[in-house]
């Protein structure tokens, strides 16, 4: 159970605040990614149900389920937002696995699959903090060192 509740707390960490950038834009960059990793799929999905045709189908799947629970989990709130992402992690998580086999079982040329391995990798990583805001130059405000009448 202990490590159910840390998977928790890392797919919490990894995908709070995808909907939104930290100035509250909600055309955040990260949101489009499951779209791209999909269509990045489209001619390794081709390729592949030639060769496997069930890999194919379970690819399909985790691949679709990505975007929907990233979707979905940016309605939610508390546990149930955690829970959705979550499955998106495990989800694109899925994605790698898959395209690593049809690799390894020769089905597709690792060429094929390397620009949907990085975007899942992508899906994967933890989002970037803002960036720091600047330090305020307490040389420059000749109020700085008197103290505040207010308080």
């Amino acid at each position: 159970m202990e490590s159910a509740h840390l998977g928790s707390q890392r797919a919490s960490r990894l995908f709070r605040g995808r909907g939104r950038d930290h100035q509250g834009d909600s055309r955040d960059l990260r949101s489009l990614r499951p779209l791209q990793l999909l269509r990045s799929l489209v001619p390794v999905l081709k390729a592949l149900a030639t060769q496997d045709p069930e890999l194919t189908k379970q690819l399909r799947r985790a691949a679709q389920s990505v975007g929907q629970n990233l979707s979905e989990g940016n309605q939610r709130a508390g546990k149930d937002r955690r829970h959705l992402f979550r499955i998106a992690l495990g989800s694109a998580a899925e994605v790698t696995t898959a395209l690593q086999q049809a690799v390894a079982l020769e089905s597709l040329a690792a060429a094929q699959v390397a620009e949907a391995l990085e975007l899942a990798d992508r899906i994967r990583a933890p989002p970037r903090p803002p960036p720091p805001t600047p330090p305020t130059d307490r040389r420059s405000d000749p109020d700085a060192d008197r103290p505040d009448p207010t308080r």
